[in-house]
């Protein structure tokens, strides 16, 4: 193989060869491990040849590449070929020496923070402090932009500009804001350096070669605080953390866009990118604006240095700290670095002079191989999640209350526990003159507190709700209230999460509940509360009402009915509730009847289980009948969408009856729950019990099919529906529900019961009588002009006229009816004919009974 001639070096081609000959040797006498390193050491060399030769020697610069390329696939064929048995090139990042920088580089070559310190000469030599290099990246690059010190000011000894200065003793503080409160963290100025004089930690190299210590102290500071690299909230700055979902089906990347290139480019806010984990070895990369492509590592962070959008589009410049980084030795900081070189080798000039205005904005900082400008439909393509900090000073006011959460989990069972605050929200002065109707941006911030990074299995949740008080008082002198749930509260394992809410009023309550779920029995946390337009109140002991009941429960397959869309909706747990009136006084002390309440529900569960809770108005006639489909005006209050672990709703209701309905958002969803009833008037509750309670049920499950679908009797093919006998040994009370298993608007449902000719079994019977059977519709009967395939006798009930699923999503029902013994036929048919669906049909009777298709 033969190698480019460089004139500034002439033994370097001797040297790639040389190393190129020894690793073909080595790989074909099987010494497979020497044979790796020297191929990439060949590989290096080439390139570093490649990089050496003048512009005018282009050929020989892409022959130079070549040759490297060649090695790098015989070092990567081998490594596949032998991935159990060869070994590693690895450094243990124990084995090292901790040494002062001043002892290593001298202090001619050592800085602080310096003035030309930027975000590009910060490099990571350990692949898992992604997060702390960008960290220090972001806050630097914030600093340069808007002189704002943010990670630099934490840092003491400082200047009287508040910028870091070298200790004369080498001892420094760090103050971290760290489980709801600014924490101080001392160190020396040690670092770790490999035996050969290599710092291990993140460093900052200028191009000058003079070494900026504060990377590496600040990530030495943040170790010592945390004990690991895991970089939870804002810790750096104290700002308010945020993490977005990309993948999330609430995404929406038009209006984050526009959110963080305002915040980012005002100051107000600094983000980082990250990409999940890998599930497979195929690697993935982002394509840069002009053309190149840089492969991401997987849960990797990567910091945002500069959103633009222009004519030609929208796009972030991201900094791949791990993209520049030296070479540790291993494995893959060789593959990773070889790689770079082949693509951050091509001649970055012909792009500065190419005529792209996109440069001008830049500079020629974007030249730089760890700076990538990527569209932001790339970004949203490629990447998991963004993760913003936002500057607390953007609101006026704001508030905190640090608590605890007390469970009696036991052994490691966990336990869903919660802690419900109110706030009030008050319009500023000069407000309170505007219009009644005004929305405040109000943002809620839950952190749990951190006592051991070893903790596992726990998640938190944040429901914000808001109570819309009217300025007027009912009767009974308690402010009418209805809950709008705003947030949905899923919870998460991160040790904090964010709720944006829009307040409407001058006057306003909100609800938080922050939840807990997890193994561990004394957990603190902290509420932060943000508003820039309206003054922000926590009401310590708000009244409780005069009545208060609680109900445990459990979902389980019998009740477990879902949404309102299922036609199982008809068996969750219903209540029956009856408000009395009370006696109150007005101002003047007369005692009159109290002509409203209020009313407050609350059901709380497991943590993965989406509740929903939902007050219905009942006649008296109807009060202790189970609710079977939602009308419209029936429903008072609901708890809005389903909502993971806790669902609350509140309203001001009359004297009455009413029926709480409580539901899980699909059927397969179980568990215990515990509802709980408060109420400003007088109760009476009980238990709705569910549908042919104390009878026997059997359900039977069929479709309507070609040949099976004959749709109503003015069709004349009523007899091609499908149909049951039912018998009866012993006189009984009946009752038949016909549902479809997927309820549709389209299809229109009735089930008949008739009576067979006395002493016969329907089963059995080939060929029919005349039936007697009749209907106005058709001249035959209702039944097809051929032998019918069994004979129908009286009607004995039916669900009456045809209804649809729009209608009835529950299905039909015939009234409970007595029956004597004997066999019955039901019928189950469509209004139109040539329908295929699948059905149930529920089949409900006092004593027991045979029920049996009809073929």
């Amino acid at each position: 193989m033969a190698s480019g001639g460089s004139a500034s070096s002439p033994d370097a081609d001797a040297d790639a060869d040389a190393l190129y000959s020894r690793a073909t040797v080595a790989e074909h006498a099987g010494e497979f491990d020497v044979a790796f390193g020297l191929y990439l050491s060949a590989a290096q060399a080439f390139l570093h040849q490649a990089r050496s030769l003048p512009a005018q020697r282009e050929a020989d610069r892409s022959k130079c590449k070549v040759n490297a390329g060649t090695c790098l696939e015989r070092a990567e064929r081998i490594k596949t070929s032998r991935k159990d048995a060869l070994k590693p090139l690895v450094r243990d990042p124990f084995s090292k020496v901790w040494r002062r920088p001043f002892d290593v580089y001298g202090a001619e070559k050592i800085l602080l923070a310096g003035p030309t310190l930027e975000p590009r000469h910060i490099h990571q030599n350990v692949v898992s402090d992604c997060s702390v290099c960008s960290a220090a990246a972001i806050c630097l690059h914030h600093h340069r932009m808007f002189n704002s010190k943010l990670g630099l000011s934490c840092m003491h000894p400082h200047t009287p500009n508040g910028l870091p200065s070298i200790s004369s003793d080498g001892t420094y503080t760090f103050r971290f804001f760290m489980n709801g409160s600014f924490r101080r963290v001392s160190i020396d100025d040690r670092l770790p350096f490999s035996g050969t004089g290599q710092q291990l930690s993140v460093i900052a190299i200028l191009e000058s070669g003079i070494v900026d210590m504060w990377p590496a102290l600040l990530e030495k500071a943040y170790l010592k605080l945390m004990g690991g690299y895991d970089f939870p909230g804002s810790v750096l700055t104290g700002w308010i953390p945020e993490h977005i979902e990309i993948n999330s089906s609430t995404f929406e990347r038009e209006k984050a866009f526009r959110r963080i290139c305002e915040g980012f480019n005002r100051g107000s806010c600094v983000l980082t990118l990250g990409t999940g984990p890998r599930a497979t070895d195929v690697p993935h990369y982002v394509s840069a604006l002009d053309g190149s492509q840089t492969k991401l590592l997987p849960a990797h962070s990567y910091a945002v240095l500069s959103i633009h959008e222009e004519s030609d589009g929208r796009y972030l410049t991201i900094l791949n700290p791990w993209n520049g980084s030296q070479n540790t030795g291993s494995e893959m900081d060789v593959c990773d670095t070889i790689r770079r070189l082949q693509i951050d080798d091509q001649d970055a000039s012909d792009h500065l002079h190419c005529g792209d205005t996109r440069m001008s904005v830049r500079g020629a900082v974007s030249a730089s191989a760890n700076l990538i400008d990527v569209f932001w439909d790339e970004i949203c393509n490629i990447f998991d999640g963004l993760y913003l900090n936002w500057d607390p000073a953007l609101f006026k006011h704001s508030h905190e209350f640090h608590g605890s959460w007390r469970t009696r989990a036991r052994e490691n069972t966990p336990e869903c526990v919660r802690h419900y605050l109110y706030l009030d929200l008050v319009s500023e002065i000069g407000e309170m003159k505007m219009a009644r109707r005004q929305d405040h941006e109000l943002w809620v911030l839950l952190t749990r507190h951190i006592v051991d990074k070893h903790h596992l299995g726990e998640f938190i949740a944040l429901h914000v709700v808001q109570v819309e008080q009217d300025e007027t008082r009912g009767d009974d002198g308690a402010v009418h209230a209805a809950l709008d749930l705003k947030q949905k509260g899923l919870y998460t394992s991160s040790t904090h999460t964010l709720t944006r809410l829009a307040v409407t009023g001058p006057r306003a309550r909100v609800a938080l509940i922050a939840s807990y779920d997890g193994p561990y029995t004394n957990v603190c946390f902290s509420v932060q509360v943000y508003c820039d337009s309206a003054e922000l109140t926590w009401i310590d002991h708000p009244r409780k009402t005069a009545y208060e009941r609680l109900i445990e429960g459990t979902f389980s397959s019998r009740n477990a009915g879902g949404n309102s869309t299922y036609p199982t909706f008809m068996n969750n747990p219903q209540y029956w509730l009856r408000l009395h009136s009370e006696n109150v006084a007005d101002q003047a002390g007369s005692v009159e009847k109290m002509r409203k309440g209020t009313v407050r529900l609350t059901v709380e569960g497991q943590r993965d289980v989406p509740f929903n809770a939902m007050l219905i108005w009942r006649s008296e006639e109807q009060s202790r009948e189970r609710v079977f489909q939602l009308r419209s005006g029936d429903m008072i209050a609901s708890s809005g969408p389903y909502s993971y672990g806790v669902a609350q709703t509140i309203a001001s209701v009359t004297p009455g009856h009413y029926c709480i309905v409580v539901s899980t958002f699909e059927p397969r969803h179980r568990g215990k729950y515990t509802l709980c009833i408060e109420s400003a008037m007088r109760m009476d509750l009980e238990d709705i019990p569910a549908e042919g309670a104390g009878m026997f049920c059997k359900t039977v499950r069929g479709a309507w099919h070609p040949g099976m679908d004959g749709g109503s009797p003015r069709f004349c093919n009523y007899d091609r529906n499908p149909m049951f006998e039912i018998s009866a040994q012993a006189a009984t009370v009946l009752k038949l529900r016909l549902q479809l298993t997927k309820p549709s608007a389209a299809i229109a449902l009735n089930v008949t019961l008739f009576a067979s000719p006395a002493g016969r079994s329907t089963a059995d019977t080939s060929t029919a009588s005349s039936p007697s059977f009749s209907s106005p519709l058709c001249s035959s009967g209702g039944l097809s002009p051929h032998a019918s395939r069994v004979a129908l006798e009286r009607q004995i009930a039916t669900s009456g006229a045809y209804v649809d699923g729009s209608q009835s999503p529950a299905g039909v029902v015939t009234p409970q009816t007595a029956i004597a013994p004997g066999k019955y036929v039901a019928v189950v048919s469509t209004f139109d004919p040539g329908i295929h669906a699948p059905f149930q049909l529920l089949v409900f009777s006092k004593t027991d009974i045979k029920v049996s298709l009809i073929q």
